[in-house]
């Protein structure tokens, strides 16, 4: 008998039982750790479902707003006591398509303290928010001037500037008293309102914002030192589109995304389907950067009910219409968008619709601005109402 030879066997066989065993130990410890995965996978997907939008989404402001907020419901926008907040994404029929978020309606819960700390804010700190919205913020004041994209609250002074909030520094603008049409929207101001040379002054009749003197010093001097620089430094220096826009594609028959278009995208510059005499203005210029301006048109256009969007904004004088806009308040006011088929008229709002005059005439100013970034508003314990309006959070 040969013993090595058995040996030899043995020792394979050894080897092959050992083998077969760890074999056996992987196959079931690597399904054992599949099902463990599998475990873990679904637990993960379990919490991951609970996690909401605005947990998961910390600095989107719309959550600061509606802290509940879902994008799968109703496509983004939500529905308020008397009114709406639009998310204008790609599927928002003749919305701006900006990825902005814009009150809407009656009279929504966007009011705010701005300016004062008193526990009754007072009348002439009250705004209200136009939306979230997309705006170039200057970053660097470099040459040429560095920006980046940011999400900002867009405020408007709920009432009209008078005469003591834009004349606290040097220069003097006309503050006459004027009554014009008190319309539909339940927001009418308390006494005629103080009217003002879009110019900055009488003689002026140039529809060039950059040479306004309404602007240069009435609103980014005189009205930010009333303010102090407490408030102030809250302000964001951004990009203002003053290059204007078209007759043709702001008061006639084009549905509200052709006024956004032409009035914010193409400001100032030709549109290709364009007909008749175009008329740039003087300083040629289609943006400033500063931290006071007007609202636009499309600011306007976009504050009412959806369903009126494909209206010309000259109907917007409407009953239908003007009732469901909470940014009208029933007075002539002025907008920052001018005329761009000639170098004297400015769109402004009048008795509800969007109509143009010179620029030389007396009608109601309403400053607006945006927020820092980093400014946060206090919404816990405010409505956001007139007489409880959300605060400015002064940590």
């Amino acid at each position: 008998m040969n013993n090595k030879g058995f040996i030899s066997i043995s020792v394979i066989y050894s080897f092959f039982l050992v083998f077969l065993m760890l074999l056996l130990f992987i196959v079931d410890g690597y399904a054992n750790n599949r099902i463990l995965i599998k475990k873990i996978a679904a637990k993960v997907t379990e919490e991951a479902m609970d996690v909401t939008y605005c947990e998961a989404n910390v600095h989107n402001k719309i959550c600061n707003l509606v802290s509940n907020y879902n994008p799968n419901n109703n496509n983004g926008n939500v529905t308020l006591t008397n009114g709406m907040i639009y998310y204008h994404g790609s599927s928002l029929i003749n919305g701006a398509k900006d990825g902005s978020y814009r009150y809407a309606g009656e009279n929504p819960n966007n009011y705010v303290c701005f300016g004062s700390i008193a526990t009754s804010c007072p009348a002439a700190s009250l705004y209200r928010i136009v939306g979230i919205i997309p705006v170039e913020v200057v970053t660097a004041e470099t040459d040429p001037i560095t920006t980046e994209v940011q999400m900002l609250y867009k405020l408007i002074k709920n009432d009209y500037i008078t005469t003591s909030e834009v004349n606290t520094g040097s220069g003097t603008f006309n503050g006459t008293r004027y009554t014009s049409y008190y319309g539909y929207s339940g927001n009418q101001p308390g006494s005629d309102p103080q009217g003002y040379y879009w110019s900055g002054t009488s003689g002026n009749q140039s529809n060039t914002w950059t040479s306004s003197t309404l602007y240069t010093t009435g609103l980014n001097t005189n009205y930010l030192t009333n303010l102090s620089t407490t408030w102030t430094d809250k302000i964001a220096n951004v990009m203002w589109k003053v290059g204007g826009s078209a007759r043709s594609k702001t008061t006639e028959a084009a549905s509200m995304n052709i006024v956004y278009t032409n009035e914010i995208i193409n400001s100032g510059v030709i549109p290709d389907d364009y007909i008749g005499s175009w008329s740039d203005s003087t300083d040629r210029v289609s943006e400033v950067y500063n931290k006071i301006g007007l609202m636009y048109v499309s600011d306007y256009g976009y504050s009412t009910l959806d369903n009126y969007w494909s209206s010309s904004l000259s109907n917007y004088g409407n009953a239908a219409i003007a009732s469901k806009n909470w940014l009208y308040r029933g007075v002539t006011e002025w907008t920052l968008t001018r005329s761009a088929d000639d170098n004297n008229n400015i769109y402004s709002i009048g008795g509800g619709e969007v109509s143009y005059g010179m620029a030389n005439k007396l009608y109601g100013i309403r400053p607006v601005f945006y927020l820092n970034k980093d400014v946060k508003l206090l919404v816990n314990g405010y409505a956001g109402t007139a007489s409880n309006p959300y605060r400015i959070d002064m940590r």
